[in-house]
């Protein structure tokens, strides 16, 4: 039975069993901070079991994603080294809140194993935990299991719970016998962790509340909360013992052996197969590659399966030619079909970043263990190849291991701290004073409907002093009962004006927010002020161009979802009265086209002129209506809905009336903020008018200076390229045949001869470093150089290069050689077998004759033995 006629089988068995199917949630959990990712089929229906929320359901079924990937459920270290351990798995379960209890739950799993499944019944053991005697009854007297086959363990293994306190209880487990012929003894025996006896169903019955104390007290209803791997139940089905052997497996397997010609090893193949998965899901549901939270884990995951990938000789990329076939295994997920070609690109995007650096932080590694007297890594060199060459501790630890080397962890980690401590040393942030001083109660913000207000001064903040009065040319923070100020929030610059009564005035440079009351900074430029006056509060008219930049940013989104596609999530955004800057998951640059596509999308919306509306609603309607949200935002549970056209958005910012306000919209800039985010930044109204007006300044100045009409421009600049890259290369011919020549003069008067290896070491001047190999080429062509070293002086630097014929690279490659070079004359490079180049810096043209006999030096030592 394949893997997904399975999977139907079994959500079908269950629905027929009365109960509602629920698709799978997102591996990134709702609502859940203790959570990096769910791990377990139950966590979606946590706040039920928690009783926090009231199911809709009384009992369902699902077949839940998973990723165990770090926290106390983590299984990276196991794959490839065992039959059944994943970082990804799909969990096949059954819920019930009060539905039934003990016996109807056994009953379930019994009758899908052995009647829908058909499995031999004397392939079956069962687990209990020691005290349920009431389980361990069901099974023998109503299922009719011999008393010998019900294992009682303890509760390290049949008591589960949620945490140290809360919902509890036993669990019974049931077991499949693969046989004689594979290694590992019964449930409860010494041998119990071989891959003989596989637990394949696993069902809790919930029915303690633990306290503080540890006590337990029984629950109002018993839950249950079931869980079948379904990889394990495929691998039985399809009577293999691995699941590594089961078809979505081999699939993928046979797919990553066609991308090399050399037998890939059994590890390596497990790995990459079980890594493609957890990469495509989590690409597909939000995260990307970062260097905190979920893309780490996401950048270890795929970082670890291209180490494998490269140590058994593949050519990097290669894994994203691999994401169809993970795809492809998911027909019944049309999101996730649809997702395959943004998951290439993130995934290619991630592979070529690491492929720049996997080789030299090999290399490295082998250099340590070369040097290497202890049986253990230092945490130094391993926080090296971690952070000069982006290596997670974990690849680390594997390389070691495979070399029987431990890594000092405690070393490692205290150098992550060092660094962390420098980090927080170097950014200056200003102290934080204590707020205790702030009033309890929040301030009215009237500013969505007017740009002035009056209120009553409520307090006055000079330094650390709270005074009754404000006297002019003093900076202070004022605090009013209410306030048309919009202070600095989602993206939006705080905004600026006057504060005004009949004593003085107060010019607000910033307006900020803490705990709900709004803060006006500033200075009293003429008068006094004083605590419960009166005054008159006006925003600027920087606030209008504010509003429009804020309003063409849900544009923007709306925008770059539209042409781009969904995976578009924003990351951050900046509002001013000038600009407006978006930043958005998105592995590659914006096209030309695709700028064009997004400028017209939001400047039609603009042309519209759609009203603008404002609607207070329950945050889980909004989410219900499909409304944008900033991921991993806490909101209240009232939220505020922003519709203009057809963007719909989470928002307490100001904005315009009606889409036509904002004038017109252009992108100015797009920039790589982070790998996979990208930001773009763009104008309105007109600012957004001036920009044009200055980008056809500029082009009618390049036509008038090149003396071509503007639309004949790209013409012209096109033809001038070409003209020079004629007469480049004709200056590169002439060189080349001058170099003839030169190689030849050199070879008269610079070979040395080290017993049998003849070597050219000489100096050349040639005013580009790309013609260094180009010469070496030519020299070991021209008179059957075994090796030729070359010495380039360009600008503040001296170039160095090694380059060895084929016969010789055995024994002396040109890297070996380039190295010992190196270390003598301070060069920094590398290369390869049949080349090696670098450069010394500060060196001067006036040093070149001493360079040259340091490596004579070198040289003799290396070759004369």
């Amino acid at each position: 039975m394949k893997v997904s006629d399975l999977r139907s089988a079994f959500l079908t068995y269950f629905v027929d069993n009365a109960h509602s199917l629920v698709p799978s949630a997102s591996l990134i959990p709702k609502s859940d901070p203790s959570l990096l990712f769910v791990n377990a089929g139950m966590v979606p229906f946590k706040t039920y079991f928690l009783g926090q929320d009231r199911p809709p359901f009384t009992a369902v079924t699902s077949a839940q994603h998973c990723l165990r990937v770090g926290g106390k459920h983590n299984d990276l270290d196991n794959v490839g080294k065992t039959a059944r351990h994943h970082t990804f798995f799909e969990m096949l379960g059954n819920f019930s809140f009060g539905a039934y209890g003990k016996s109807q739950a056994i009953q379930l799993a019994w009758m899908f194993l052995t009647r829908k499944l058909a499995l031999p019944i004397d392939k079956l053991w069962i687990t209990v935990f020691h005290d349920d005697d009431e389980a361990r009854r069901i099974w023998i007297e109503e299922i009719g299991i011999q008393p010998e086959r019900v294992i009682a363990c303890g509760a390290a293994d049949n008591f589960w719970s949620m945490g140290d306190v809360g919902p509890c209880g036993p669990c019974t487990e049931i077991f499949y016998d693969h046989g004689p012929t594979v290694a590992g003894g019964p449930p409860g025996s010494v041998d119990q962790d071989g891959d003989r006896f596989v637990e394949i169903w696993n069902i809790v019955f919930m029915e303690f509340n633990r306290s503080h104390e540890g006590e337990m007290s029984p629950l109002p209803q018993l839950c249950v909360d079931t869980g079948m791997g379904l990889e394990r139940i495929a691998a039985v089905m399809q009577g293999v013992s691995s699941n590594y052997d089961i078809d979505t497996f081999k699939a993928l397997i046979t797919a990553l052996q066609s991308l090399t010609d050399q037998p890939i090893s059994q590890v390596a193949a497990q790995v990459i197969a079980d890594h493609m998965r957890s990469i495509c899901w989590m690409i597909h549901d939000g995260v990307r590659p970062s260097n905190e939270g979920r893309g780490y884990v996401l950048r270890r995951v795929i970082r670890r399966a291209l180490r494998y990938a490269y140590s058994d000789c593949l050519v990097l990329p290669c894994l994203y030619k691999l994401v169809s076939v993970v795809t492809n295994q998911y027909q019944h997920h049309a999101d996730f079909l649809s997702s395959e070609g943004q998951i290439t690109q993130v995934l290619k995007q991630e592979e070529l970043a690491f492929s720049r650096t996997i080789e030299q932080g090999i290399g490295l590694f082998e250099k340590v263990i070369a040097a290497q007297r202890e049986k253990q890594i230092t945490g130094e060199d391993a926080f090296k190849l971690y952070d000069t060459y982006g290596f997670p501790l974990d690849i680390v630890d594997d390389l070691a291991r495979e070399r029987g080397l431990t890594v000092d962890i405690s070393g490692f980690e205290q150098c992550m701290h060092e660094q962390r401590t420098r980090s927080r040393q170097n950014q200056q942030f200003s102290s934080i004073t204590t707020l205790d001083w702030l009033p309890s109660q929040a301030t009215l913000f009237t500013g969505y409907d007017t740009h002035q207000a009056e209120a009553q001064l409520q307090l006055i903040r000079v330094d650390d002093a709270s005074p009754s009065t404000l006297s002019a040319g003093q900076e202070a923070i004022l605090i009013f009962d209410q306030t048309p100020f919009y202070a600095e929030s989602g993206g939006q610059v705080g905004d600026q004006g006057v504060i005004e009564s009949k004593n003085g005035r107060f010019v607000v440079n910033d307006t900020q927010r803490h705990s709900g009351v709004v803060l006006h900074h500033g200075v009293l430029e003429v008068g006094q002020f004083s605590v419960d006056e009166h005054c008159s509060l006006i925003v600027d008219s920087k606030r209008s161009n504010t509003k429009k930049n804020h309003s063409a940013t849900h544009l923007l989104h709306d925008g770059l979802i539209a042409v781009l596609g969904d995976h578009v999530m924003q990351k951050g955004s900046l509002v001013t009265a000038d600009r407006l800057r978006f930043d958005f998951a998105h592995s590659a640059p914006l096209t030309d086209q695709q700028i064009n596509q997004i400028e017209c999308y939001v400047n039609h919306i603009i042309n519209a002129d759609h009203d603008v509306k404002t609607e207070i609603m329950p945050l889980d309607e909004a989410k219900s209506h499909g409304v944008k949200a900033l991921f991993d935002e806490k909101y209240d549970d009232e939220v505020r809905v922003l519709t203009m056209g057809p963007s719909r958005e989470l928002c307490g910012g100001t904005h315009v009336a009606r889409t036509g306000e904002i004038g017109y919209f252009v992108i100015v800039e797009q920039t790589a903020v982070a790998q996979g985010v990208r930001r773009v930044e763009a104008m309105t109204g007109l600012k957004a008018v001036e920009y044009m007006q200055g980008i056809r300044h500029c082009l009618q100045e390049a036509a008038r200076s090149l003396q071509s009409p503007p639309d004949k421009l790209i013409e012209k600049i096109d033809k001038m390229k070409q003209q020079a890259k004629f007469l480049q290369k004709s200056q590169e011919a002439s060189i080349i045949r001058a170099m003839e020549i030169d190689c030849r003069d050199c070879i008269q008067k610079n070979v040395y001869k080290y017993q049998d290896i003849r070597v050219l070491l000489a100096c050349i001047d040639y005013d580009q470093a790309k013609y260094l190999r180009l010469f070496t080429q030519r020299c070991l062509a021209t008179d059957k150089m075994d090796c030729v070293v070359l010495l380039q002086p360009v600008g503040q630097n001296v170039l160095l290069s090694v380059g060895c014929q084929q016969i010789i690279q055995e024994q002396f490659s040109a890297q070996t050689i380039f190295r010992a070079l190196a270390e003598q004359v301070g060069a920094k490079g590398g290369g390869k077998s049949d080349f090696a180049q670098g450069s010394i810096a500060n060196a001067t043209v006036g040093s070149i004759d001493q360079l040259r006999e340091q490596c004579n030096q070198v040289l003799a030592q290396l070759f004369i033995k």
